[in-house]
């Protein structure tokens, strides 16, 4: 049978905002539901790092949640969690996010965390190792994994090895073993 027209979809607005600090906001609102999504990202992503240090975007974005100057890692885990928010952080090839999620009456609070987690990271040096043995128990992993090997290899032949591409986004066991509290702050930064 004839298939009928498409409907047509209606976008909801996008609401852009410059901030003093230079710092660009868009918003869009739907009101179907009583919660904010709220997503700050960055161009500072793996392939933004120096290639000797393969896997530090990886860990600075992971060590992001795990402890400010004012909150342990699992105070920052035991708030979100009371807050009944959702704060996630990662680092992908050509950006660095937090996300947030969370009931809309409890946004402000879980803003301040937020904020918290985004412009005062402690990047513990105990957090460090005990990230940096979960990334390193990963690649054993990965290396018994056909998937990711055949994604490695294909990604090796197609960018090469000196493109930033040319390696697994979270580093491998040498570099990621080389990578200080140093280097983090400094990607940070």
């Amino acid at each position: 049978p004839p298939l009928p027209a498409p409907r047509s979809s209606r976008m909801p607005p996008v609401e852009q905002h410059t901030l003093a600090s230079g710092l660009d906001v868009f918003v869009v609102r739907q009101h179907v539901v009583p919660v904010v999504d709220v997503r700050f990202v960055v161009r500072a992503g793996a392939a933004h790092s120096d290639p000797q240090l393969a896997g530090c975007a990886y860990l600075t974005a992971d060590l992001l949640d795990e402890g400010t100057h004012s909150r342990s890692a699992p105070e920052v885990a035991d708030e979100a969690e009371l807050l009944g928010a959702s704060l996630a952080t990662r680092a992908s090839w050509d950006y660095s996010a937090v996300t947030l999620h969370v009931l809309s009456p409890r946004v402000e609070q879980a803003l301040e965390l937020l904020a918290d987690v985004m412009t005062r990271p402690a990047f513990s040096p105990d957090e460090l190792e005990r990230k940096r043995a979960e990334r390193l128990a990963s690649i054993l992993h990965e290396r018994a994994d056909p998937h990711t090997l055949a994604t490695l290899a294909f990604y090796d032949v197609l960018y090469g090895r000196q493109h930033p591409y040319g390696h697994a986004i979270g580093g491998g066991a040498d570099t990621i073993t080389r990578i200080t509290a140093d280097d983090v702050r400094s990607f940070y930064n």
